[in-house]
């Protein structure tokens, strides 16, 4: 469905849907009837729009045509584990291919993610993608002892991430991201919100 591939390519970018209707200047309430399937096959403008922001074709969105490369079966960890090197299978999950890469599948074990994401939802990162600004990844701060699931401002090759202080409600500042401390686990791809059996 339309909407589904809509919502997939606004969570991994991070984005409300407030921030996609100013990015692509569509009314938000156009953007909702999508999302809520009220709105079947929406204007041409509007997902040429979209294409042009997510960076892919219009058949991708609609799902006339796919130029997924293959699916593939990827084993599903839990995100607590996911930066260890010994780490256990919970299961398998079939992915469709967009893109060449190396794929894993990293259970959400806690409500610390929500409800961006909700306890026993899945991310499927590639772990091989090369980050791009704006990217959401996902990350191990050995400095922190914490896995953080963030969009990222990348500037002259530094990777920044923003984070809100605990005690001021608005105040923000940038995390810089530093590998090897920092260990990079991958760049999110697609977010399913069931865990699979």
């Amino acid at each position: 469905m339309c909407s589904d591939k809509i919502k997939a390519l606004l969570l991994a970018r991070g984005e409300s849907v407030r921030e996609l209707a100013r990015a692509i200047n569509v009314p938000q309430a156009t953007l909702q009837h999508i999302f809520s399937g009220k709105t079947k096959k929406p204007r041409s403008d509007v997902l040429a729009k979209l294409a042009e922001y997510f960076s892919v074709n219009i058949t991708d969105i609609i799902g006339t045509t796919s130029h997924l490369l293959d699916n593939e079966e990827i084993n599903v960890y839990a995100l607590k584990d996911c930066h260890l090197e010994n780490r256990t299978v919970l299961s398998k999950i079939v992915f469709e291919l967009s893109e060449p890469g190396n794929y894993i599948a990293l259970a959400i074990d806690s409500d610390e993610y929500a409800p961006f994401l909700p306890k026993a939802s899945v991310i499927i990162i590639n772990t091989s993608k090369k980050i791009e600004d704006r990217n959401t990844i996902v990350f191990f701060s050995s400095l922190e002892s914490k896995i953080f699931i963030e969009r990222i401002i990348l500037e002259n090759g530094t990777i920044y991430i923003k984070k809100k202080s605990k005690k001021k409600m608005v105040e923000i500042s940038l995390l810089k991201v530093q590998p090897p401390r920092d260990k990079i686990l991958g760049v999110v791809m697609e977010i399913r919100y069931k865990l699979p059996n």
